[in-house]
Parts: C-alpha cells; structure tokens; sequence
C-alpha cells in the first residue's frame, strides 16, 4: 500500500523575498515545495532543470503570484529534498513526472500550467502525455527530447565500471558546469553546487536516464495541452534547432527563440517572464474540451484531502 502523503511546515532558513517552504512525504521521499498565490487562483506549478532546484524561478516566482497560485519544488535528489539512492527513487522522466502528480494530488490542486527547463520540462511532457487531464498548458524550456552528441566528459562518465567514480571524483564538475550555465555560482551557504557530492549522485543518475530520450519523443504526438516552446539560440547544451523540432511535433505548439544560451528565465528574465504571462493570458490557449478530468485512484487524492493543510496553514504566502 502506499504511503499517504503528509505535509509539515519547514524551518529551514530561507532568503527574505522567499514564500515560506514545507515539506510533504511522497512515496516515502520528503519533497521540500512552496506554495504562493491565491489557493483558488489558476495554479502554475514550476520545474527545475537538471542539478538545480526551486530557486531557479525565483525571479517568475512573485509576478506570478499576483494573479496565480505558484508551486515550485525540488526533485528528489535535489536542492531541500530528500537524496534517495537509485535504488530508492527510479531517475528518470517518469519518476519525475509521478512526483509531481503526487504533489499536485497532495496540494489539492487540479488542473495546472506545468513550466519545465530541461528535465523538469521533460516531467511535463511525461505528465501531460499520460495525464493529459491534469495539464491545461505547458511551457517547455529546452527539454532534452532529441539525440544529440555528447561532450567527451559525459562520454567518459557513461563507460561501464568506471564511469560512475570517474563522474564523482573528476568529471562531475565540468558535466554539471556545462548544465548550470548562469547558476554555477555560489549558494547563500557560501558552498559551490558544483562541489556537491549528494547533488553529483543524483546527477548522475538522471544523466544516466537522459542518454535515451526516446521516451520522450514518444509521448510527442500524445500531448494536447496548449504548448510555448522556448529556446536560447546561443544553447550549447541542447541546440536550439531542437526547438523547431520539437514545436513541429506538437500539434499547435508555439515557438519562441531568445537572445540567450541555456537559461532564458536567468539569462532574459524580462524576456521571458512577458513571453510566459502573454501564452498565460491567451484565452485562445485551452484544454481541449474532450479532456475531461478524471482521478486515477492510483494517485493519493482522496488520502491526500485527509492530511493537507488547512488554507491559514499551507506553505507559501497566507492569502
């Protein structure tokens, strides 16, 4: 049986224009979230790219709060929440994917906008290609859904036997610098993410998961929601003509190119942060009245409404 979902406030220390964090158990795994926003207002449900976490939407964060429930949270095995070994949590596109309907399920929230980068735009494309019910609209952000050639560090980190301790002891940093882009700084802990050897596991394994993006490809023709494409056409991690591809593949999606490398919402904030408002407030931009929600009893709903908090109490700014 499943482990129903329960919820605890954080006391984890957070920067000041932060909305208060909380912690819901998932499947066994905490998942450290916060929840900002109007409860009634439509709900936007933000998704980190690979070795990053919440605070990548830091800056889309608060705009979108003024007019919509905003739920960011960290990946098993990333940022705040728990770091469960592969042999614990399956890293991949799907098990991230599940995560985040169990945490919608938790949160009481039904459909939502999923914004994704990278992997996190990878659970999107899972999420609204299986459970198309729950997705009203979609942005993706450079999702790795298409084979491309590897840099020789990745290469190398792959081999059999050797490849994992080679990733851990000396090629994680150059593999996770090439991904965080704009983010590979310094966190408020005065610590390097680079330098972090429970986040370089957990890269690893989604890495690992990520060599085959045929799982994605796949689900292309199935997803329905309204989707924004959006790519830096200075890219160098996944090329930006991947975008056209990729906007080609799903029926109606729109494509929009930036001035930028890997990072839009980092590198073009502004930029991107009118490109997500405008796609949010297109009336044209709905689910299709076919897709009716339907509630998988796979899903924690019903034990879900048992254990979340009350409105005064939930994470994120008390409306």
């Amino acid at each position: 049986m499943t482990e129903s979902p329960t919820l605890a406030h954080a006391s984890a220390p957070r920067a000041s224009n932060e909305a208060p964090a909380a912690d819901v158990r998932l499947r066994g795994v905490r998942v450290r979230y916060i929840d900002t926003g109007a409860v009634d207002a439509p709900a936007v449900v933000l998704l980190h790219g690979l070795g990053l976490d919440r605070n990548q939407w830091s800056g889309l964060i608060e705009p979108l709060s003024r007019t919509r429930r905003v739920i960011a949270f960290d990946f098993p095995g990333f940022g705040d929440s728990d770091r469960p070994a592969p042999s614990v949590y399956r890293y991949g596109f799907e098990a991230l994917a599940e995560t985040t309907l169990d945490l919608l399920a938790a949160l009481e929230v039904g459909r939502c906008t999923l914004i994704g980068h990278s992997i996190g735009a990878g659970a999107a494309l899972v999420a609204a290609a299986d459970r198309p019910e729950f997705v009203e609209r979609l942005v993706l952000v450079a999702p790795p859904c298409f084979r491309t050639s590897s840099p020789t560090a990745l290469r190398l980190a792959m081999l059999p036997l050797v490849g994992r301790p080679l990733f851990q002891r000396v090629l994680g940093g150059a593999v996770l610098r090439r991904h965080l882009g704009a983010y590979a700084g310094d966190r408020e802990d005065g610590r390097s993410a680079i330098d972090d050897a429970a986040l370089r596991e957990a890269t690893y394994a989604m890495l690992k998961a990520m060599i085959d993006p045929d799982t994605l490809r796949a689900r292309l023709p199935r997803v329905r929601a309204p989707t924004l494409v959006v790519w830096g056409r200075d890219d160098h991690v996944v090329p930006w003509t991947f975008g056209t591809r990729l906007a080609r593949e799903i029926v109606g999606a729109r494509l929009e190119i930036l001035e930028c490398g890997h990072a839009p919402e980092a590198e073009r904030p502004d930029a991107f942060e009118t490109l997500v408002e405008g796609f949010l407030a297109d009336k044209s931009a709905s689910l299709p009245a076919d897709a009716k929600i339907a509630i998988d009893p796979r899903l924690p709903e019903t034990r879900a409404r048992a254990t979340a908090p009350s409105r005064g109490t939930r994470g994120g700014r008390t409306p």
